[in-house]
């Protein structure tokens, strides 16, 4: 049980660090378009 609670725990990690980067980036092409 603790192997899955590991992998969840680095996949939610690795979406999270994911949003964090692409948030600015989201952020930026929205300024550029409007």
């Amino acid at each position: 049980m603790a192997g899955w609670s590991a992998m969840i725990d680095g996949d939610l990690r690795g979406v999270l660090r994911g949003i964090a980067v692409a948030l600015p980036v989201f952020r930026e092409q929205g300024r550029a378009t409007s």
